[in-house]
């Protein structure tokens, strides 16, 4: 299956803001790698094994949706899981950073959110214009 990013769903409205980022658990859609983007960030779901690129000090935030995620592992990232679980409706898994050029995080259970935001725009060119 394509893997589809969607543009414009982070503006103006908290209202469509959450919705649009909650269509990313519809049960159609399981299949698919969906990425929402905004300049300098995206956010998409967690598989089982899930990488993430960027560059050290990009920040990368952890959102469980529809529950609590059991977490195996993290890797490359400055505050590493292992054997974890992130609570739904808690802010622990926010505000992470990369230590390295990847990062990667195995969830044994759970449906999570994996936000990317680029600190070092200098550096790089934006995730989109």
């Amino acid at each position: 299956s394509e893997d589809i990013q969607v543009l414009g769903a982070l503006g103006g409205r908290i209202d469509q803001t959450l919705g649009n980022i909650l269509s990313l658990t519809h049960p159609k859609l399981r299949s698919r790698h969906i990425e929402i983007l905004e300049k300098h960030q995206r956010a998409w779901l967690c598989g089982e094994e899930t990488i993430i690129q960027g560059i050290p000090g990009d920040v990368v935030s952890f959102i469980p949706l529809n529950g609590h995620v059991k977490i195996c592992s993290t890797k490359g990232l400055k505050w590493p899981l292992k054997n974890d679980t992130l609570l739904f409706g808690h802010s622990r898994g926010l505000s992470n950073e990369l230590v390295a050029d990847e990062a990667n995080i195995n969830i044994l259970d759970g449906e999570l959110l994996c936000v990317h935001i680029s600190q070092s725009l200098e550096q790089r060119d934006p995730i989109i214009t």
